[in-house]
Formats: C-alpha cells, structure tokens, sequence
C-alpha cells in the first residue's frame, strides 16, 4: 500500500500466551548468561521481558 510516496508493510502479529513468572525469569536468567545469544538480543531481551506482564 502506498500513500504520497509512503510504503506501508504488513505485520502478521502472533498471539501467544503470557509467560509465567517462573518462565519470564527463566528467560531474564538465560539472557543475562547465555553468551550465545548476540549480545543485540540480549539487552533488547532484558529491556523488554520485564515489561511483559501476563
């Protein structure tokens, strides 16, 4: 779709469910450890996980 030169793409959103406590702090432990995981991930990871309330 465009609109005055504007590319507008479409997003498929996905809709999962909540993770639990146990699971979000799992995943806050492995982001803050996992050195396989780049580094870009990580810190994206640990700013948004904890936002993500169920």
């Amino acid at each position: 779709m465009t609109a005055a030169g504007v590319v507008v793409l479409a997003t498929k959103v996905s809709r999962r469910a909540s993770l639990s406590e146990d699971e979000r702090l799992g995943a806050l432990g492995r982001l803050l450890t996992d050195t396989e995981i780049p580094m870009r991930l990580r810190v994206a990871g640990v700013i948004v996980l904890p936002q993500h309330n169920p």
